[in-house]
């Protein structure tokens, strides 16, 4: 055995004695993983073996794919068994394994993916930093939206564990989000977890004790995503030049946790103590601040680091700008395929800030978070827009209180992708399927939040308007008063209404009635200055 270790250790070893080597090594520890009689001289050589492999597959990478793919099967065996050395070595090796641009994360095929993502579950650990570079690989695409389910099902499931996750007694049942969806197989078995080529069986056999129930999240077997596209980072850089885009420009660095620190302390005393998870079915996890938790989150829901987010600041005018003198927030338009990506990925970590049992720290925690970071830039990506406004409508609750400059913020936000969703060219087919998912994420937040649909309409100021926005802004209206919805909110918003229509026929007078005009006179009359009652849900064109 140390002969061979001898010569496993040698540099410049051609690839296929390296293979045949490392598969000789791997066949010998399953072997003693099932003999408690091993002798101890072995042992001490398997070890060393095994604590090597995560530092070899950072210095392999993507040289060959084929023995990448047999160390991260060889490593996965060992830390799902629970093998103190291997989990070291791999928890010391993590941050260059999932570094989002050269880490083998980001490299690799998507099978050794998967296989690396659920790999996370094992670390004893997860640090800011790791976590940090975990979101950035799920904002610059290099996951599939499957596989960012995953990462995100499998962090939930960390903090909401009560035991440790190298030897759990408790699992929670972890909702994967749209798309993904569980295919379960046996009990007591991790499929998918376990599915590598030769560990049949055995591979969590160390890790699941009889009579556990494992959760749906990991028993998913994942399949590389045909349809859906990523978002690559070269894509990134061409798109926005100049930006690198290193883990640490996340949103979620030491300034953010700073500032939901902050945030946290700055609940009412008796309540300064609790965890937002102390509501729940287990308490914090350890190896997993709230903390940290939280701004992996915030800067997943973002899709963008905050240099890119600068970045976009010096963007100006069509095509890439979308902007109103009705709104002070300007739009970036994102391509539909990073759209479609980050929405799916928005879906998921909403779905997880909702889990949240307090409700509104996380509600308190999360607008802090949009109040520092976001409401004070020019121009938003029109994905971001769309994504905390779905997100705060998913959160929100009767208990919950927004401040005034987050519903100015959010006021504003609805105005831009509104006016964007009506000034759409038809011919533009790649922003028309945007146009869906972003008018439900508008009119979902101006119905829950009446307060916001006001701020919006006295915002509304035609004498500032030019007179090509005339329609659009008469269209706006119209369309909110038609909405079966929002047409109770606009009754009490009658005075306001009211005031813009007469000022738009002021700045109309002495030009031929036009249609649109005569369009808004008549939902005004009918909709909103008749006061219906009882109005029920309309379906409303745009």
């Amino acid at each position: 055995m140390k002969a061979v270790y001898t010569l496993y250790q040698q540099r410049n070893l051609p690839f296929s004695v390296r293979t045949l080597l490392l598969k000789f090594f791997s066949r010998v520890y399953q072997k003693e993983e099932l003999n408690t009689q091993t002798n101890r001289s072995r042992s001490k050589v398997l070890t060393r073996w095994l604590a090597g492999l995560p530092q070899q597959l950072v210095l392999l990478g993507l040289r060959n794919p084929e023995l990448s793919d047999q160390l991260i099967g060889t490593i996965y065996s060992a830390a799902s068994r629970a093998n103190k050395e291997m989990l070291q070595s791999l928890q010391a090796a993590a941050p260059r394994i999932y570094d989002p641009l050269d880490g083998a994360v980001a490299l690799l095929p998507a099978e050794s993916q998967q296989c690396l993502v659920q790999l996370v579950y094992f670390l004893p650990h997860l640090p800011g930093s790791l976590l940090s570079s975990l979101s950035r690989c799920c904002i610059m695409g290099k996951l599939s939206v499957k596989l960012s389910a995953t990462l995100i099902g499998i962090l939930r499931t960390r903090i909401t564990t009560q035991s440790s996750p190298i030897f759990p007694l408790l699992w929670v049942d972890v909702a994967m989000a749209a798309g993904c969806q569980a295919c379960c197989t046996g009990q007591g078995s991790l499929v998918g977890l376990q599915g590598r080529a030769g560990h049949e069986g055995t591979a969590a056999a160390g890790h699941v004790g009889s009579g556990q129930a494992v959760p749906s999240a990991l028993r998913c077997v994942l399949l590389p995503e045909p349809g859906l596209p990523q978002r690559l980072c070269a894509q990134r850089m061409q798109l926005l030049p100049g930006v690198r885009g290193k883990s640490e420009d996340l949103l979620c660095g030491d300034t953010l946790q700073c500032h939901f620190r902050s945030a946290r302390s700055s609940v009412a005393p008796t309540a300064r103590a609790i965890s937002p998870f102390a509501g729940g079915k287990y308490p914090l996890q350890s190896s997993v601040t709230e903390v940290d938790y939280f701004s992996f989150l915030f800067s997943t829901l973002t899709g963008f680091s905050k240099e890119e987010l600068t970045s976009l600041q010096s963007i100006r005018g069509r095509p890439h700008i979308s902007q109103t003198q009705l709104s002070p927030v300007q739009l970036y338009l994102t391509d539909l395929d990073q759209f479609l990506y980050h929405w799916a990925v928005t879906e998921m970590v909403s779905q997880s800030l909702s889990a949240i049992p307090s409700r509104s720290q996380c509600i308190d925690i999360v607008q802090s978070g949009i109040c520092k970071y976001l409401a004070g830039l020019t121009v938003i990506p029109d994905s971001t827009a769309g994504s905390v406004l779905c997100a705060i409508s998913k959160l929100l609750d009767q208990a919950c209180l927004l401040n005034e400059n987050l519903s100015k913020f959010l006021a504003s936000l609805c105005c831009s992708l509104l006016y964007l969703l009506l000034t759409i060219e038809r011919e533009d087919e790649e922003h028309l399927q945007k146009r869906d998912v972003l008018w439900a994420s508008c009119i979902s937040l101006l119905t829950a939040l009446p307060r916001v649909l006001r701020l919006m309409l006295q915002s509304l100021q035609v004498g500032r308007v030019h007179r090509e926005e005339l329609p659009v802004l008469a269209q706006l209206l119209r369309l909110l008063m038609q909405h079966g919805q929002l047409r109770s909110h606009m009754v009490t918003n009658e005075f306001l209404v009211k005031q813009i229509v007469k000022d738009i026929v002021a700045l109309k007078s002495g030009d031929a009635q036009e249609q649109w005009l005569t369009d808004l006179h008549y939902y005004f009359n009918v909709c909103v200055a008749s006061h219906p009652q009882g109005a029920g849900a309309v379906n409303t064109v745009y």
